[in-house]
């Protein structure tokens, strides 16, 4: 049999696999899929790491804001809610592995998108703010 013909019965069958759902290389699973809730204390943990950050300001993050936000993600949408306050939005994976996610995200009723790099830290999620050099942790609990 001819090196030619071998390709294309190769090709053939890749395809065959392929449009049955089979794959020879699997899709990664989807690490976000479920519910992620802020970790309070784990995320206070890091912050007060940060000699930069006055107690004052550690104090009102302490009291008013970490530890409240949950986010659901869906194969292709999530929602994320803070204080009653519910956003949804669109997103895909556009580059993944073991310590990182990169994902474009579209908002709901805006035509913009954006990319956001979330970190995988055993069994947290970690979004990183550059703007204020700080790390928040989800836990999953579901």
């Amino acid at each position: 049999m001819s090196n030619f013909i071998r390709l294309g019965l190769i090709g053939l069958f890749s395809l065959f696999l392929t449009s049955s759902g089979c794959s020879l290389f699997p899709k990664k699973s989807n690490p976000l899929l479920g519910t992620w809730v802020s970790d309070k204390q784990r995320t206070l943990q890091e912050i007060e790491k940060k000699p930069e950050i006055s107690a004052h300001t550690q104090a009102l993050l302490n009291n008013d804001f970490f530890g409240k936000m949950k986010i659901t993600y869906y194969p292709d949408t999530y929602e994320s809610e803070f204080e009653g306050e519910v956003i949804r939005g669109r997103y895909k994976i556009l580059e993944m592995n073991d310590t990182f996610i990169e994902i474009e995200e579209n908002l709901e009723g805006l035509d913009k998108s954006f990319r956001s790099k979330l970190f995988l830290d055993g069994d947290y999620l970690v979004v990183y703010s550059s703007r204020h050099d700080l790390k928040e942790y989800f836990r999953k609990i579901n």
